[in-house]
């Protein structure tokens, strides 16, 4: 009987230990899940206003295009985008 005890107490003992790793792994998982989830969300605010800029790029192509004609105004907008793309990349 006393063999019974000992042997409940080793399995409780290495029950535990296995709770507790798994517990840990569960969550430095979750941390990690939380870490990503927080870089893809500056991600998608990165793309989301890049994405407004090029409607607006495109809006001011529209604009040129259509008070002058069409190879003077692409020439105009092209020219004008190496100018605003430094100023724009700095911040």
């Amino acid at each position: 009987m006393d063999s019974a005890l000992i042997h409940a107490d080793v399995f409780f003992f290495v029950s535990t230990i296995l709770l507790t790793v798994l517990v840990l792994a569960f969550v430095a998982a979750i941390i990690y899940l939380i870490t990503l989830m927080n870089e893809a969300k500056a991600i998608v605010r990165l793309v989301r206003r890049e994405a407004e800029n090029a409607v607006a790029d495109i809006g001011a192509l529209r604009a040129k295009i259509k008070e002058s004609s069409f190879l003077p105004g692409i020439l105009a907008f092209l020219s004008g985008l190496r100018g605003g793309r430094s100023k724009r990349g700095k911040k």
